[in-house]
This record gives C-alpha cells, structure tokens and sequence, in this order.
C-alpha cells in the first residue's frame, strides 16, 4: 500500500451529519432514507450527532446522495459518502496486533476527514427557525395559487395564517434588548404618595373592568374585589386533535395542510397498519386547534375524514 492515496469510499453507504435531536435515533434515520432503497444497517453516533446509513446496492447510495430535499427538514444536515470499513470486525471483536507505523498514518488522515460535529449556535437556530416559517409560507402560497374553486371560508384562514407567520417571522428577525437594571433612587414624599394614588385608581379600573366581565365572582377570596383563583390562569384545555379515517393521500399531505393552521408540535399515527389511518396532531396552542378541529370538512384533501379533541 502507497501512503498519501485518496480514501477508501464505500460504494453502498452514506455518512450523515448535524442530524437534529429530535431526528436522531434509528427510527427516524430508516424512515427517511429508507425512500432511496433497502437499508441494511444504521450505525447512530450520538456524540457527534451523526449516523452511517448501509444500503444493499450503489443506486441507493446514488439517490441519498444527490436528493435535493432538506434531509429531516434542516438545511444544515448533510448526506457524504461514508468510509468503507472493508468487513472489518467490531471494535469489541478485535484483538490487541500490532499496526503499522504507516497504516496508524492513513487511519488518523481518514479521521481528519470526517466532519467533526459543533453545537448549534442560536444563530443557526434562529435561521432555521425562520427558515421553516418561510417554507409554511411557500405552501400556503402555493395553495392558495394552485386550488381552484377554493371556499371563501378556507381561503380566508389560509390567509389570516400567512399573516400570522409574517408576524413571527418579523418577530424572529427583531434583536433581543439587553435588560437595562434602573438605579436605585430616593424618590421624594410628595412623588411616592402620587404613584399610590395613581395605583389605587388603577386598581379600581381593573376592578370595575372584571366586575363587567363576571370575574368578581364571591368566595373564599383575601380581600375584596380580587379576582377569584383561576380566573387568569393559563389555558390547559388539549390541543391535541384525533383525526380519523385518513386516506393515504390525505396522510401524505397531512402536515401540510394542518401547519395552514398554526404551529404543529408533532403528528403521530395512533395504528399501524393500511390505510385508513388515525393521526394524533398536537398544536403548539389551543386556539390553533379550534381553528383547525373548525376547517377540517372545508378541505377537499381530508375529505371523509372525522376531527374530535383527543380524550
């Protein structure tokens, strides 16, 4: 062997990098580079947030590695050739030889070739986070343009979406202001008892304000005129939708057509199986999944297909 010569790529595997964390596990890697060809193997590295995919012919690996589609939906991952292993045994099979001065040379030039994984700094992050708002965007858009005949009510929640998008994203893109800690100062009698005063007349604003809305409701309260436990508590009904008898088209297009509608956590699919299936989908807020739950019958794609809050 001449040392110096290019690397020994395999012919029938992918090496991947910066896979996200919600993507990196062996479920998620077969699933989406199973669409190329047959995977035989999934090697996941979790140090380095990176997997080696082992396919059964050279097609495959031709295919994963010239798909044009962001892999796990992160522009940031990328597809390689990965480094033939020439059938050598585990590293738990191996046993104690010695190697040569010259083969020590080649392995440690192959390491350094291997991309080495960094943390992701908050600005990648916030890229990617823009950079998915932008792609709903595009969807709707798209929708919007290509739906003939298109209700009156489903276009006008696609619309109101693409503005609530443009909104985050405007949000997304401002910089975040440095806390600025106020000196502490003496403030003067006179200046205190007109801040009271000025509280005091607040607070029966806001008083009289929950009276109106019914939210000065008698009970076990500390004192008068407060609002009851509860009545400003966060909103913890489910935002998690059940929609059944999903055909596999509609599947296909599930996660478009929900994300029309808000910020989608997850989907998940409550039966294996064929078609037709039953999906979990979960919103990041509940006024996102009435929205939803609402327009489900409106949309041609989910034709037949029955929406209910999750139990």
């Amino acid at each position: 062997q001449q040392f110096g010569r290019e690397a020994n790529y395999s012919s029938t595997a992918v090496y991947v990098t910066n896979i996200p964390d919600t993507s990196l596990d062996e479920t998620h890697v077969r699933e989406f580079f199973g669409r190329f060809g047959a995977v035989q193997n999934v090697r996941i590295d979790y140090n380095k947030h990176a997997a080696t995919v082992e396919y059964g012919d050279a097609n495959a690996q031709s295919q994963a590695l010239s798909t044009p589609e962001a892999v796990f939906n992160n522009r940031f991952v990328r597809v390689l050739r990965a480094v033939a292993s020439n059938g050598a045994p585990t590293q738990q099979a191996q046993q104690p030889q010695a190697v040569p001065q010259q083969q020590q040379q080649q392995q440690q030039h192959l390491q350094q070739q291997a991309p080495a994984w960094r943390p992701k700094s908050a600005a990648i992050k916030k890229a990617e986070m823009i950079e998915k708002y932008v792609e709903q965007q595009k969807e709707l858009m798209k929708k919007l343009t290509t739906t003939k005949d298109m209700p009156a009510a489903t276009r006008k929640i696609i619309m109101d979406s693409i503005k609530q998008i443009q909104q985050q994203i405007d949000a997304s893109k401002q910089p975040k202001a440095a806390p600025v800690e106020a000196e502490p100062k003496s403030e003067p009698l006179d200046a205190v008892a007109s801040e009271k005063a000025a509280l005091q007349d607040k607070l029966k604003t806001l008083q009289a304000e929950a009276a109106r809305l019914g939210m000065n409701a008698r009970g076990r309260g500390r004192g008068r005129g407060q609002v009851p436990r509860g009545a400003m508590s966060l909103d913890k009904r489910p935002r998690t939708l059940v929609l059944r008898n999903v055909g596999q088209d509609a599947a296909e297009q599930l996660q478009s057509e929900m994300a029309q509608f808000g910020d989608v956590e997850n989907i998940d699919k409550l039966e294996e199986g064929s078609a037709p299936f039953t999906y979990a989908v979960k919103f990041k807020a509940r006024w996102e999944a009435e929205r939803a739950l609402k327009a489900v019958e409106t949309l041609d794609v989910l034709a037949g297909v029955s929406a209910d809050w999750e139990q």
